[in-house]
């Protein structure tokens, strides 16, 4: 204690303000998030959708509420939604979000109460509904636009965030039905910028310990277990990947790797590097288009047509170089064989 209170006088520490606030001790935020998970997961609550449990657990997860108190929260949010469609109280909660005061200790108790919240929560509803009849919230969404909901792994939290318009990669055509059930997740620092390589500095205990633990494991969600998928080649400069939950495909319950082995037959590629090069084309965000050649034919183009087109003007490209060299070769020929002047 008296090292930490020895960094007010150090000169590369900029001036702070301390006040004294009595805490009282209770469960650890490992074992609130718990109870958390296991209420969005509970019958209880199992008229709420998942984009509902997803708000809910982001108020808690990103720190805008105690997990204990989010509990306590969704008995109000559950009441104060009947009659309201479930649209409504999920813009109404996102818009709650930078309503909510920081639990700093200038913040008053009554301001993170439940009636406080409840109150808050209800303005929200009406003005959300007033915006839904004011504004062009009725126009459908571009068939090659679908809501992703995304996360943030830091080296010392996990952050929420979403759903928010991103355009298809195939996967998510693919499976057009189930695509809250993808989650994009970028690997970032605290301050949201990626992680750099730093001469004197090792990274190993969170690229090796923190990130590796993660893409190895999962991210629970509202009940929903997170794991790794796949990464497209722009994604993974911009240290972002896929991950999925389990869902049922008819009598079928597809994991990430029965996802991964409809992507194609990868089992002759045994470099590592190979197979994820040919298997990021899946993640690429490509909207389908159809170009008109004349008025009797027309081609669709896809982001496979693009593999097949490339691989056809490669072909092109070859008989080319072949004619440019056999032309070069005969005009050799013919020059050496010309009689020249001494």
């Amino acid at each position: 204690m008296e090292a930490v209170h020895a960094l007010k006088r150090a000169r590369e520490v900029p001036p702070s303000t301390s006040s004294n606030a009595s805490v009282v001790a209770g469960l650890s935020f490992p074992l609130q998030m718990t109870q958390l998970n296991n209420a969005l997961a509970g019958k209880k609550f199992e008229r709420f959708s998942f984009g509902l449990k997803f708000q809910l657990q982001m108020l808690a997860q990103n720190g805008f509420l105690s997990p204990t108190t989010v509990v306590a929260f969704m008995d109000v949010v559950a009441s104060q939604s009947e009659g309201i469609s479930e649209a409504t109280t999920i813009r109404a909660i996102r818009r709650l979000q930078g309503q909510i005061p920081f639990a700093g200790p200038n913040t008053e108790a009554v301001e993170l109460s439940l009636k406080t919240l409840s109150d808050l929560l209800v303005q929200s509803q009406h003005a959300v509904a007033r915006e839904s009849t004011s504004s062009s919230a009725y126009i459908v969404q571009p068939e090659h636009i679908c809501d992703i909901y995304k996360a943030t792994v830091t080296p010392t939290g996990i952050y929420l965030y979403g759903p928010e318009p991103e355009i298809k990669n195939r996967i998510l055509r693919k499976h057009n039905d189930h695509t809250s059930y993808f989650l994009q997740v970028s690997f970032l620092d605290e301050n949201g910028e990626p992680i750099r390589y730093e001469r004197n500095t090792s990274n190993d205990s969170i690229f090796l310990g923190r990130f590796q633990k993660i893409l190895e494991g999962n991210i629970n969600i509202a009940g929903r277990g997170y794991e790794f998928l796949g990464f497209s080649h722009s994604s993974l400069r911009a240290q972002t990947c896929y991950f999925m939950a389990p869902f049922a495909q008819g009598p079928q319950l597809l994991h990430s790797r029965a996802v991964i082995a409809g992507l194609g037959d990868f089992s002759l590629i045994r470099s590592p590097a190979k197979c994820a090069a040919r298997s990021k084309w899946q993640y690429k965000a490509a909207r389908l288009s159809t170009a008109p050649l004349n008025l009797m034919t027309s081609f669709e183009m896809t982001d496979l047509g693009i593999s097949c087109l490339l691989l056809f003007l490669s072909s092109l490209r070859i008989s080319a170089l072949r004619h440019f060299f056999l032309q070069g070769a005969l005009l050799g020929a013919k020059f050496w064989q010309t009689p020249h002047p001494p």
